[in-house]
């Protein structure tokens, strides 16, 4: 990640709000609701995709939430392919879903090795990829609307035909 901070850091004013949210179990935090309302607040999506990606739940509710608030704000009418996701494979998937494939992700498995060095081949393609990656982020951001409250109502009901309160339930996922 401070790569990627780094190379935001260079696209983006000073006073910009930039955030990253990761899921963290908190027992003083109602998830479904607080993961709705992170998610209407946040300007562009940069899922992680994996294997395990693809079995949560959470990232699903995510990931059918931004495609909904695409679609609300007009900007797929087009044809064009996915605007605030964007979307990197970090871990082997065997094979992507269409609707996944279609979003562009850039593959970083290649790349991610626990003894990189700085300088080797293996470290100057991650860091190219992850010039890409910032790049996308600020075009993202930069076609993003201004946020509406009626994407927390679009989040709630992404977090809902996912969870009630207490259980989770089946809903028709993006499945591999």
């Amino acid at each position: 990640m401070p790569l990627l901070q780094h190379y935001l850091s260079d696209k983006f004013a000073q006073d910009a709000e930039l955030g990253v949210y990761f899921k963290r179990e908190d027992k003083n935090v109602r998830w479904p609701r607080d993961l709705a309302s992170k998610m209407a607040k946040s300007a562009v999506l940069l899922p992680m995709f994996s294997e395990r990606y693809f079995s949560s739940q959470w990232c699903d509710a995510e990931l059918r939430y931004m495609l909904s608030r695409e679609k609300s704000c007009g900007l797929l009418e087009r044809g064009e392919s996915s605007t605030l996701i964007v979307p990197v494979i970090v871990d082997d998937v065997e094979a992507l879903p269409r609707q996944i494939s279609d979003l562009d992700p850039r593959e970083i498995t290649p790349f991610v090795s626990m003894t990189m060095t700085d300088g080797s081949p293996k470290a100057e393609g991650l860091e190219e990829e992850v010039r890409i990656i910032a790049k996308r982020i600020k075009s993202a951001f930069d076609i993003a609307k201004e946020y509406r409250p009626e994407w927390l109502n679009l989040a709630i009901d992404a977090v809902d035909e996912t969870f009630d309160m207490t259980e989770p339930k089946q809903t028709e996922k993006i499945r591999m």
